[in-house]
């Protein structure tokens, strides 16, 4: 697989790609570490994706409380049954 060549695709386009602040995780970015309040979809994008992206999942806050509520109930299930196999 060949490496994206920097240069050309900087003769493509006006956006600079060798921006240092483009190659930093989203959260170190002066753009964004402002304290701002952030919703569950952000939270989780940039859990997955290593804080590289915070849009991921979307802007709305629903993909978020879907993966909150797939963990609490995939964690609540492994307590259970780890819980009720343990019982003498």
């Amino acid at each position: 697989m060949s490496r994206l060549d920097l240069n050309r695709v900087g003769q493509l386009s006006d956006f600079d790609v060798r921006d240092a602040e483009l190659q930093k995780p989203i959260v170190f970015r002066a753009s964004f570490n402002h304290f701002e309040t952030i919703n569950l979809s952000q939270a989780w994008s940039l859990w997955v994706t290593g804080c590289r992206d915070d849009g991921v999942f979307g802007i709305t806050a629903t993909a978020g409380w879907f993966w909150t509520l797939s963990v609490i109930s995939a964690l609540s299930l492994i307590i259970i049954e780890h819980l009720s196999m343990h019982r003498p």
